[in-house]
């Protein structure tokens, strides 16, 4: 053994901590400072010292020993058994010692490789300090007394330890306790030690598949991640990610989720389809998670409308709203598996729901100063209290100028503009949606609808695309559009406050865009 190694090994044995501390550098580990791995001896003595119960061995070394453990079965040694060193432990020995024998009776090459065929400068048996690890894992959910610093940094490196080994696991991580404690631990108080729980649960699930948690543990877990991945963990997120892979997953356990987890989740699967899209997403759709969305929308989505006057409880409604965007960006998805597309498309109560339900606020809003009124000056969508200035460069108090609370702030903000995209979506090369939407007089309301509205952002566009796709190959959708008269040009306070109006042309079909002179601005505003 070299002198380094020898330094080390003499330091361990003779408890000689603090020189132990001063030359052991486990961010260099298992490297000495030749840059060669360090003798296999000296692996087992950390180890024979660790596992064994001795409350003499300070909880700062065992900070050191399991960092330089830890690192060392991801850049020195691959994780392997070591049969001869197990049975031998049967006779009462610490199994580590018994191994770092076998090292000291002549070289590592002779005593290990050729009578016991076991590969020593490339391998380390790590299963007792696995075993170790998991039991103090185990002990410290068991005992509730509060940890100091010290130990819950054992604690973590502990998880980030079997973290490692998650790609040759020992046997003892199939422990069932074990298994339950990091479904708690996911949720732990210390940070550190919930982000290596988060670390170790994404790799069982993606390194052991189905083999390890249960279809009801898995459950458990996903309802247990919501609270690491509103923390930001990337692990948490990337493991709900996998789990919500399951066609049925998001149906067996939205029902126990508490109100802002759910609308968390939803959000999270709205903010995963739209911004990665739907083939690249981690999250994979099936038609029973799909018919799901769809049937608890019909089923709620009325609740809306008792926000006409009043907020409420939001929450539902905001479960409503998002849903709706889940479903217009699932019903918009132009990739060749369109299957889930198609579900969605021969949904026809669906289709019928998104109608009455347009009806009805459209109605509503027309019925006099209520959160379904459509909004024509832009100023009212200033947040409450704020100072705006008019287009003469005067301020006035927000307040003055509209109702309590701020708009974008309700759940009918932008509500009926998600109605008519995914009514547009629906109606898309479907010849038996096109006809049920004129049947039920949807094209009338849709054209009613295209109106700015500072409620609902690009209403007019998503109006104009839906009558696109109502008027696509459909001769009797074209000829109730060809049979509508023209009135005349609806005046517009959103275009007014632009600077901007509406001109008829004279020829009885061109509507012109003109810019809106000031005295002509001041003389309407006054008004």
């Amino acid at each position: 053994m070299e002198e380094g190694d020898a330094g080390l090994e003499s330091a361990i044995l003779e408890a000689n901590w603090n020189r132990l501390l001063i030359i052991l550098k486990p961010k260099f580990f298992p490297k000495n400072e030749a840059g060669q791995l360090v003798n296999p001896r000296i692996i087992a003595t950390m180890a024979r010292t660790l596992t064994e119960p001795s409350p003499d061995v300070p909880e700062k070394v065992k900070i050191v020993f399991l960092k330089c453990l830890m690192n060392s079965c991801v850049n020195g040694y691959e994780p392997k058994e070591f049969d001869y060193a197990e049975s031998a432990s049967k006779e009462g020995k610490n199994f580590y010692e018994i191994l770092r024998e076998i090292y000291a009776k002549d070289s590592v090459t002779d005593a290990v490789a050729n009578k016991h065929g076991y590969p020593s400068f490339t391998h380390f048996p790590y299963e007792g300090v696995a075993k170790w690890a998991t039991n103090y894992i185990s002990y410290v959910l068991l005992n509730h007394e509060k940890q100091s610093d010290d130990k819950l940094e054992i604690l973590r490196l502990s998880i980030q330890f079997l973290c490692n080994l998650c790609k040759s696991p020992p046997q003892c991580i199939f422990d069932e306790q074990f298994k339950k404690t990091m479904i708690v631990f996911i949720q732990h108080e210390h940070l550190p030690v919930q982000r290596a729980a988060c670390a170790f649960v994404h790799n069982a699930l993606t390194l052991f598949q189905e083999m390890y948690y249960t279809d009801f543990e898995k459950d458990s877990l996903t309802l247990s991640l919501i609270k690491p991945v509103k923390l930001g963990i990337p692990s948490a997120i990337d493991a709900l990610k996998y789990l919500l892979k399951d066609p049925v997953r998001l149906c067996s356990i939205y029902k126990d989720l508490p109100t802002d987890d759910r609308l968390y989740l939803l959000e999270l699967i709205y903010q995963e389809l739209r911004e990665t899209g739907f083939e690249t997403s981690a999250i994979k759709f099936s038609s029973e998670s799909i018919s799901f969305l769809s049937n608890r929308f019909k089923r709620k989505s009325d609740c809306v409308l008792k926000t006409v006057n009043s907020y409420m409880d939001g929450t539902e409604p905001m479960e409503i709203m998002i849903l709706l965007d889940i479903l217009g960006v699932l019903t918009s998805i132009t990739s060749e598996d369109k299957n889930f597309v198609v579900t969605l498309q021969n949904d026809k109560s669906l289709l019928i729901n998104c109608i009455f339900l347009l009806k009805s606020l459209h109605m509503i809003g027309k019925e006099g100063d209520n959160f379904f009124t459509p909004v024509q000056r832009l100023n009212e969508l200033a947040p409450s209290g704020s100072i705006v200035k008019d287009l003469n460069g005067e301020t006035q108090n927000e307040n003055a100028a509209r109702r309590s609370g701020d708009i974008q702030s309700h759940p009918a903000f932008g509500f009926k503009a998600g109605l008519i995209r995914l009514i547009g979506n629906m109606v898309h090369k479907h010849k038996g949606n096109q006809e049920l939407l004129r049947e039920t007089d949807g094209i009338p309301l849709l054209l009613d609808s295209c109106n700015m509205d500072a409620r609902n952002p690009l209403i007019m566009q998503w109006t104009i695309l839906a009558m696109r796709n109502v008027c696509e190959n459909n001769t009797a959708n074209q000829e109730v559009v060809r049979g509508l008269t023209k009135i005349g040009v609806a005046d517009n306070n959103v275009l007014r406050e632009m600077g901007i109006t509406l001109h008829d042309e004279g020829s009885g079909k061109s509507v012109g865009i003109m810019p809106l002179e000031r005295t002509c601005r001041s003389e309407k505003e006054a008004e």
